[in-house]
């Protein structure tokens, strides 16, 4: 059976505004270490092609990161919230360059300095 979670993406405010949903391998220990690697690689991506870190450039970067081999994604985007869920995830983005990680069950997972 799949492990479902949903990521909210959020500015500093707290408002979330990117919405996306992993149909699997949504465990901490896994949807985890692949946002912190994710993050930094979109900030690296954004900085050297002169643009700033926001919720919504963050949220395209790691859905294309989840691409697979068949360029099918692992993330997609959703607008409405899967009742099934196993895990909600949130990562707030803060003006000081450093983004963190909750799940509403765990609470904070990671802090990621950029």
């Amino acid at each position: 059976m799949s492990t479902r979670c949903e990521i909210a993406v959020c500015a500093n405010d707290g408002r979330i505004r990117a919405k996306l949903y992993r149909h699997c391998d949504g465990y901490p220990d896994v949807v985890t270490p692949d946002l912190v690697a994710g993050v930094k690689e979109a900030y690296e991506t954004l900085t050297n092609t002169g643009h700033g870190l926001d919720a919504e450039k963050l949220a395209a970067l790691l859905i294309c990161q989840s691409l697979d081999k068949r360029c099918m994604p692992r993330i997609v985007p959703c607008q409405n919230t899967h009742e099934d869920l196993a895990y909600r995830y949130q990562l707030t983005i803060f003006d000081d360059s450093t983004v963190t990680l909750e799940e509403s069950e765990c609470g904070h997972l990671a802090t990621i300095n950029l």
